[in-house]
């Protein structure tokens, strides 16, 4: 698979990763962890935007008939979280053996996969057929892992429909970002293995806007997320510096 935005490195990595993906204190504990809060947000704001329909709000399916791409799905965490709530998911990845762990956590977990799809294909591939196909698009910790991020996040923003939201998590270029993106999480509390990210790929909260808005995306709101090491677990906070989230509204 040919694409300006792979890397070769990451791909290895993740791939050595994959049948560990499903294992909550592996090494994807992270996005594990962070799903507790990332799916209530995201469905609260596609509430917000009446993406979703007010009387299937209480039902099993409260996401029934939203399509929602998740570009960059890795094993499934996030993508099967959302077709639970009964959205029309897609799930996206470069890298072979997490797109059949997924597909296998699916089928062996799920009551019916009949509402989620996962491809083996970059997004920039994907957008060329499925420009305003979707209600929404999730981008979770993926772009700290690609190489090119401008042309990663301009064809997330293409496959979005007008008046439709797409979600960016990642890690700031920040000294913050540095000490709670790499320092600590690998070297003192192990929350994923060392080597898990590079600096130098990290992008600040600032320079992912500017992206988002040249592909007419216009910024919803920010959050900042830190990790309490006393409870394990995560929580949002005003500070953008290092992990964020950016909700942005197609135009």
């Amino acid at each position: 698979m040919n694409s300006s935005t792979i890397n070769k490195d990451e791909m290895e990595m993740f791939d050595k990763y994959s049948l560990q993906w499903w294992d909550v204190n592996g090494p994807a504990k992270i996005l594990h962890d962070i799903k507790k809060i990332l799916i209530p947000y995201v469905r609260e704001s596609l509430t917000k935007a009446k993406l979703t329909m007010e009387h299937l709000a209480t039902s099993n399916a409260p996401l029934k008939n939203v399509k929602i791409l998740d570009a960059g799905c890795g094993g499934g965490i996030v993508a099967e979280s959302f077709a639970e709530l009964g959205a029309t998911v897609v799930g996206l990845d470069v890298i072979s053996s997490l797109i059949e762990v997924a597909k296998k956590h699916a089928s062996s977990y799920l009551k019916s996969t009949h509402n989620i799809n996962y491809l083996l294909e970059a997004v920039e591939e994907h957008a060329k057929t499925n420009c305003g196909n979707y209600d929404a698009v999730i981008s979770n910790f993926v772009v700290e892992h690609i190489n090119d991020v401008e042309i990663y996040l301009k064809a997330c923003a293409k496959c979005v429909k007008p008046g439709g939201l797409i979600f960016v998590s990642t890690i700031g270029q920040t000294i913050m970002g540095w000490l709670l993106g790499i320092t600590l999480p690998e070297n003192v509390f192990n929350l994923f293995p060392k080597g898990s990210h590079e600096y130098a790929k990290f992008v600040n909260f600032s320079d992912t806007e500017k992206i988002l808005n040249e592909a007419n995306c216009v910024t919803v709101e920010g959050r900042g997320l830190l990790f309490d090491t006393n409870q394990f677990n995560w929580f949002w906070i005003n500070d953008t510096s290092a992990y964020y989230i950016i909700q942005s509204l197609k135009q």
